[in-house]
């Protein structure tokens, strides 16, 4: 687990990408006859961030960027210096090594350089006091896959997400980070199919 004092800047791409996840989370809870089957990797449920992060001072510090992230054009430019030097190597540092090569990530930086591509990421930010509160139960069956080495998101925050759903399974890997999708792939592949074929 990674020291509370750390560099908020690691956190930054690790959690710019987990927004496909709260969206999952907020169809789970308000498009429950859409859904069969629901499956989150590494991504919270929207309202037990806030309140895990109050009682945890670890998650606080890890979450303190996202204030940073609300004021206009600041981020942009900070995360933009130097073609996303600072974008490139958050997601380096919170990856194991074998999880990104050279190439992808040129092409991450690529992505982040087109007009308005930062804006974009940062904007799922901005528009979390404007979301609807998702207080429902989820009912659809839930399975949620969680990277222990997350420096981004505690453990802790997958089992209050949890707490939320009726019919719950959870799936951890020790030795993955945020982007167990990379570096456990066969893993993540197979428990995905088992729970998405039962």
């Amino acid at each position: 687990m990674p020291s509370p004092t750390r560099s908020a800047s690691e956190g930054f791409t690790s959690s710019v990408i987990y927004w496909g996840g709260i969206v999952a989370w907020a169809a789970g809870a308000k498009l429950p006859h859409r859904l069969e089957r629901l499956v989150i990797l590494n991504a919270p449920h929207p309202e037990v961030l806030l309140a895990h992060s109050l009682r945890s001072p670890t998650q606080f510090l890890r979450s303190s960027y996202a204030a940073f992230f609300q004021f206009p054009l600041l981020p942009e430019a900070f995360l933009g210096a130097g073609r996303s030097a600072l974008l490139a190597r958050a997601l380096i540092k919170s990856s194991r090594t074998d999880a990104f090569t050279a190439e992808e990530i040129a092409e991450y930086r690529q992505a982040w350089e087109r007009p308005g591509a930062l804006t974009g990421m940062l904007n799922w930010y901005r528009a979390l006091r404007f979301r609807p509160s998702l207080n429902e139960r989820i009912t659809t069956p839930t399975l949620v896959l969680w990277g222990m080495q997350d420096q981004a998101l505690e453990y802790g925050l997958a089992e209050r997400s949890l707490a939320l759903c009726n019919d719950r399974g959870l799936r951890t890997f020790e030795k993955a980070t945020h982007w167990e999708q990379r570096e456990e792939a066969s893993a993540v592949n197979a428990a995905l199919l088992a729970f998405l074929d039962g």
